[in-house]
């Protein structure tokens, strides 16, 4: 039975049985995949340290019989990322990242793009100590990757530069800028032209940059309260681990 190779990370995993796990991973070279670890829960030797969620590795499955399933040989830890473990809030943010790229992505579809960027973003997560920048950082790449970018251009009736005020705001129903003008009978999320002029910086933004923002208190808040509504509106699907995030943001 010939095995596969590659980096991984685990985004979700499931007990079967009393031993083994079904571990959900977005990896490097297949995209995301779903594998039987047979006693994974026991062997250390096998396993020891890399089946716990946010962790990267290099694992090694096989086929089964079956060719839709998969099974986990071994895994050799890369990243650990302890850190996140380690904090409620991180662990919340990370969570997030996970079910997102979880319901959009899916299985056997390589993206390795879609790899890196979660990849960098829980190593942000482990290591900086505001993770709604690295959250924020997170869906506006991730937007671009998947191909919905919101459009942050222009209002239907004059170009984001012609806008005289300062805030506006985005309809998700029309899909768009909507501006002082064009307002009276759309309602919108609030946003202003430094978020916006940001969310397009960041779009074009390489990862090992992304120290380099600068991040106001507003556009942190417009940030989180516009990318935490137009995502899921794309997805079909509120996220659960987004409702846990908001309830531990006010609290």
């Amino acid at each position: 039975m010939s095995s596969l190779v590659t980096p991984a990370i685990l985004i979700r995993r499931l007990d079967f049985g009393d031993h083994d796990l079904i571990s959900t991973f977005m990896t490097q070279n297949f995209g995301k995949i779903t594998a039987i670890g047979k006693n994974a829960k026991k062997s250390v030797k096998r396993f020891g340290g890399s089946l716990e969620l946010f962790t990267e590795s290099n694992i090694v499955i096989t086929k089964g019989k079956r060719k839709d399933i998969l099974f986990l040989q071994e895994a050799y830890l890369e990243k650990p990322n302890t850190n996140i473990r380690k904090s409620i809030s991180k662990t919340a943010y990370a969570s997030y990242f996970s079910e997102i790229v979880n319901l959009w992505m899916e299985e056997n579809f390589k993206q390795a793009s879609v790899f890196r960027l979660l990849s960098h973003s829980l190593c942000g997560l482990d290591t900086k100590t505001i993770p709604a920048e690295i959250s924020i950082f997170f869906q506006v790449q991730f937007l671009k990757l998947a191909g919905i970018s919101p459009e942050l251009t222009k209002c239907r009736c004059t170009e984001l530069e012609d806008i005289e005020t300062p805030q506006f705001t985005f309809s998700l129903n029309k899909g768009s800028i909507i501006c002082k003008n064009c307002s009276d009978k759309i309602s919108g999320i609030p946003l202003s032209k430094g978020t916006v002029k940001l969310f397009r910086w960041i779009e074009e933004c390489d990862p090992d940059k992304v120290d380099r923002i600068k991040f106001s208190n507003k556009a942190l808040k417009e940030g989180l309260l516009f990318l935490e509504q137009f995502l899921p509106y794309h997805l079909g699907k509120n996220p659960r681990s987004l409702d846990f995030l908001r309830n531990l943001r006010r609290s």
